[in-house]
């Protein structure tokens, strides 16, 4: 709705909004997947998609001298990945912060079945960001893991409308700690997953591109 907002203000264009989310799942809860990721008796932290820069995963990395009880998962591949471990190297936090590489598209709802808290921090590097919802959120809403967010307006629409997670707009490797301990310690509203679950599918947004393009003909 921002882009759309922000193509009316610039341009005086009228756009319809189709967001790009999953079909509809069969329940909320997680998943009796077998055990992918081991957990080594700690929280599991779960970071999926490119691994770009922007994508904040850095200030996760940060943060984790701060969470003994935690460990952390990148699932996915991209430029920032030989960075990173050279960081996770750096901090000696090899034993809690593990990288998965890219994993089949078929295959990933049962990495994201695992975590207890999905991560979604990106950095304001412009409206494309700014305004961004990406994927994983509405991942999450499916596995019915709670995610841990930037405050960006869309995702706040979303997280905070539905009570799927917690938002932050800092990043200091204490404070995220903090956060992620009070996000963990909180019991999951599974009602709160079943609603957004309900309205939040590709079938409702369907609903939107048939009528635009039933109003084109």
């Amino acid at each position: 709705r921002s882009i759309a907002d922000d193509y009316r203000k610039r341009y005086g264009i009228d756009m319809q909004v189709v967001r790009n989310i999953p079909f509809a799942a069969q329940k909320s809860k997680k998943r009796a997947d077998p055990v992918i990721l081991e957990n080594y008796g700690k929280k599991v932290l779960l970071y999926q998609g490119a691994v770009n820069l922007g994508r904040g995963i850095e200030w996760v990395i940060d943060a984790m001298p701060y969470l003994d009880d935690f460990v952390f998962y990148i699932v996915g591949d991209g430029d920032r990945l030989e960075a990173l471990r050279a960081q996770v190297e750096h901090l000696q936090l090899g034993d809690r912060v593990f990288f998965t590489g890219r994993v089949p598209f078929e295959d990933l709802a049962a990495y994201t079945a695992q975590a207890d808290i999905g991560i979604n921090l990106l950095e304001n590097r412009g409206l494309n960001y700014y305004y961004s919802l990406p994927n994983r959120i509405f991942d999450f809403i499916r596995a019915g893991i709670p995610v841990l967010s930037c405050d960006f307006p869309e995702i706040r629409n979303i997280v905070a409308h539905y009570g799927t997670g917690a938002l932050v707009d800092r990043f200091e490797p204490e404070y995220l700690a903090g956060k992620i301990r009070e996000l963990a310690s909180n019991p999951i509203d599974y009602k709160a997953f079943e609603i957004a679950n309900a309205e939040l599918t590709w079938e409702n947004e369907a609903e939107t591109l048939l009528k635009v393009i039933e109003s084109a003909r």
